[in-house]
């Protein structure tokens, strides 16, 4: 599949520096509604590390302008960032320090043409930093690309659905996964992530897909193994089956590409149901 930014992206990361400046633009709002009415604003500082009280070693701060109020709030988000930078220590990719660049520099989340032009922008990055003697070389496709490539799109709409309609993901306590129930003509099943012992990356994610009509098959599950995708048919007992897979394969491809252009999701899928069928 190609898209903006064709590289890994840490979503774990990515989801918390969201959640920053949603906090950060909150702080703001409360900030300027209480200098609105009283023409000054005061907080504490240095609050307490394990409470987040204001404590005996607690200072208060106030301010009588807009100005200080705005030096105010950028100091605190970069202070917040920052620490949860050093705690994390995430590997950085291309997509994420420009990321991290944009976030700091503007005490804001990207919308989403601003974060278009990050991935963009990323990616020219990542392949003028590829090794000069790197030929671009057409591969075959396979089934495992399509899997993975389902997988993939899976990730994308449920990270959509995460941030625009939050109450369609079902929110389960350890150790079981977050999921998004996915209902089509032909298909039925949830989008799994593993948001407890997962690696906090695209690995996370796989699907449990019943297709509707057929009764040989109870489960196809759609799960990572390292980078790679693999897929596995069950029985009502949950044994794995041996059966074809590559029609219920192109069956779900096709649904979840619908889904994902639903969601304004932009990618170019590389896949010819033409040369799998005709095989």
């Amino acid at each position: 599949m190609i898209r903006n930014y064709n590289g890994n992206v840490n979503r774990a990361v990515v989801r918390d520096l969201r959640k920053l400046c949603d906090v950060n633009a909150e702080n703001e709002r409360n900030l300027f509604e209480v200098f609105d009415q009283k023409g000054e604003v005061s907080v504490y500082e240095n609050l307490d590390p394990f409470t987040g009280c204001p404590d005996e070693m607690s200072t208060v701060v106030t301010m009588k302008s807009e100005t200080e109020i705005k030096e105010y709030l950028k100091k605190d988000f970069l202070t917040r960032v920052e620490g949860y930078l050093d705690y994390r220590k995430p590997d950085e990719d291309y997509l994420l320090s420009a990321l991290i660049e944009f976030v700091k520099e503007n005490s804001r989340f990207p919308e989403k043409d601003a974060m278009r032009q990050l991935e963009k922008n990323a990616e020219a990055k990542r392949i003028a930093d590829l090794p000069s003697d790197t030929i671009a070389t057409p591969k075959e496709i396979t089934e495992q690309d399509m899997a993975r490539e389902i997988l993939e799109l899976a990730e994308e709409i449920m990270e959509s659905r995460r941030e625009n309609h939050p109450e369609d993901i079902k929110v389960r306590v350890e150790p079981y996964p977050e999921s998004y129930w996915i209902d089509t003509d032909d298909f039925q099943g949830n989008i799994l992530h593993d948001r407890w012992y997962g690696f906090k990356d695209f690995r996370d994610y796989s699907c449990a897909i019943k297709i509707k009509g057929h009764h040989d098959i109870e489960t196809i599950s759609i799960n990572y193994c390292g980078d790679e995708a693999y897929v596995t048919a069950k029985d009502f007992f949950d044994d794995e089956i041996e059966v074809p897979v590559t029609n219920y394969l192109i069956t779900i491809h096709k649904r979840i590409v619908e889904m994902a252009k639903a969601e304004g999701f932009e990618f170019i899928s590389e896949i010819d149901y033409g040369k799998f069928q005709a095989a």
